[in-house]
């Protein structure tokens, strides 16, 4: 296992404890993430507060959790398949592009297999 993948996966482990002291240890402050599609959670989200913002609003509003189906670790971080389902039966599947630096993330790119359900769940 690389560092990067253990990182992503204390990441993970942590979110799913609700620990967010070690989220916030794992994230670096300056952490971007973007999500493609046309939902109101869709573009750049900058600032580990900001990302983690729109994440709680995501998983609140919307009820979705994820399972990680496997995580791959690549030159500059990992890349993590995840499955994930919430209310009125929606359910997706994306690859999260993480950029990993001396232990921290430090960008997520999602990448939805579709981004169609995602849009018509959460319009603009």
């Amino acid at each position: 296992m690389t560092d990067a993948v253990a990182t992503a996966q204390r990441l993970f482990q942590a979110f799913g404890q609700g620990d967010m002291a070690v989220v916030n240890t794992i994230m670096a402050d300056d952490l971007t993430f973007e999500l493609g599609g046309k939902s109101r959670f869709a573009g750049r989200a900058e600032g580990r507060d900001n990302v983690l913002a729109l994440f709680g609003d995501l998983m609140g509003s919307l009820q979705i959790s994820n399972d990680v189906v496997g995580m791959y670790p690549t030159d500059a971080g990992v890349i993590v398949h995840q499955r994930g389902h919430g209310k009125d039966g929606y359910t997706d599947e994306s690859l999260l592009l993480m950029s990993v630096s001396d232990g921290r993330i430090t960008a997520i790119k999602e990448f939805l297999f579709d981004t169609d359900p995602l849009d018509r769940l959460a319009p603009r």
